[in-house]
């Protein structure tokens, strides 16, 4: 990916990411509520469950050849590549998630 790219979307990410921690309740776990911790953590695994599946570049390379006359068959794979590559970061990002979470309860 290009270096503005990665620049515009860690920022992008670092934006959602703010706004999914203020919208958290503010309650506490004497409360009755769950804490912020917990919310993530169950949040992280009902995301990690429903990750979709990465596209096969192959696959996808071989159905729609690239031709001169057809420049769309191009976007198409690169739209594809980037799509993986962005599911697999939220993948990893989500494990990291978890990966912190479960220390901070130890």
């Amino acid at each position: 990916m290009h270096k503005n790219t990665d620049v515009a979307f860690a920022q992008k990410t670092y934006t959602l990411f703010v706004i999914l921690l203020n919208l958290m309740p503010k309650a506490s776990k004497s409360a009755g509520g769950k804490t912020k911790d917990e919310i993530l953590t169950e949040s992280a695994f009902t995301f990690q469950k429903r990750k979709p599946k990465v596209f096969p570049v192959d696959v996808v390379a071989r159905r729609y050849l690239i031709e001169s006359k057809e420049s769309m068959s191009a976007v198409l794979i690169r739209e594809v590549i980037r799509y993986n590559w962005f599911l697999n970061t939220i993948y990893s990002t989500l494990t990291e998630v978890l990966r912190h979470s479960r220390a901070s309860w130890l």
